[in-house]
């Protein structure tokens, strides 16, 4: 085989235009209150769950440690979108498109591949298709409160090994 096609990626800072084409931002970033007095402030709307056949599931990961900032993997939903809620630490969010992102059978397109900062202050909505890794810590640890269809974990998983499907891996840059 030949030798692994490194591509890297600078990470980027988390924009509600640059994750627009993979998801939604969910954050008080733009929203106008609906309800805001000097107790709180209620922001409804900031997202869409889009679910296929059944209810949604609240689930949590904890990423235990960090790992090299290197991807080798990636995962899919096509039947409903994953929203990552940061409860803690910091980390890398890697996504990527499929070349047709309207077609569950389409491969992934690396040229679309970007990796964002994710500070622990907002969250992702991914979209349905929406090529994605588990987050890559900054911090000791990260944890999240991840949204989708109840049992997208055992019904409606496709992951893909980069090295071994397209002979490339991808590698984070993060500058100060």
């Amino acid at each position: 085989m030949a030798d692994v096609k490194v591509i890297e990626l600078k990470v980027e800072r988390l924009t509600k235009e640059g994750i627009a084409p993979y998801g939604e931002i969910i954050g008080q970033i733009g929203a106008k209150p609906a309800i805001d007095n000097e107790d709180m402030s209620f922001s409804p709307g900031l997202s869409h769950l889009e679910l296929a056949h059944k209810g949604g599931m609240f689930s949590f990961l904890d990423i235990k440690r960090p790992r090299p900032f290197i991807c080798e993997n990636f995962e899919r939903h096509v039947n409903c979108t994953e929203a990552l809620i940061p409860l803690g630490g910091q980390s890398i969010c890697v996504v990527a498109l499929s070349k047709d992102m309207k077609d569950p059978k389409s491969p992934v397109d690396l040229n679309s591949a970007k990796a964002f900062f994710m500070d622990g202050s907002l969250a992702v909505n991914l979209k349905i298709g929406a090529w994605h890794w588990i987050p890559y810590p900054i911090s000791e640890r990260a944890s999240f409160v991840v949204v989708f269809e109840k049992d997208t974990h055992k019904e409606d998983l496709e992951i893909i090994d980069l090295k071994k499907d397209y002979n490339v891996s991808l590698k984070f840059i993060l500058e100060k």
